[in-house]
């Protein structure tokens, strides 16, 4: 999105913006772009699959040490941890007794 102008009224400022466009509808909207080139662009992108391409990447970046550390054994715990259940201040504050 891209900052067009700012309105004013009294002491409020209103800021207005462009419609939000892709970086290749910039490409395509601009004036000195070259047709050819697009048209490579545009029948690339026909082709581009971005799930696909996001599962591919995950896979490849994923090592086996973050999936350990984000619990990548396939067991979903059940209830809250010690912490979770105490709270930040120890559960002191939540229970009314004070130590």
């Amino acid at each position: 999105m891209k900052h067009i102008r700012t309105e004013v009224s009294g002491s409020r400022k209103k800021r207005v913006y462009d419609k939000p466009a892709t970086p290749f509808e910039r490409l395509k909207a601009c004036v000195n772009s070259d047709a050819e080139q697009i048209a490579r662009l545009e029948k690339h992108q026909a082709k581009l699959r971005p799930l696909e391409l996001k599962r591919r990447l995950q896979k490849i970046s994923t090592t086996p040490a973050q999936k350990n550390a984000a619990g990548g054994d396939g067991k979903k715990t059940r209830g809250k941890s010690a912490t979770q259940k105490q709270g930040s201040f120890g559960g002191r504050f939540l229970s009314g007794v004070s130590r």
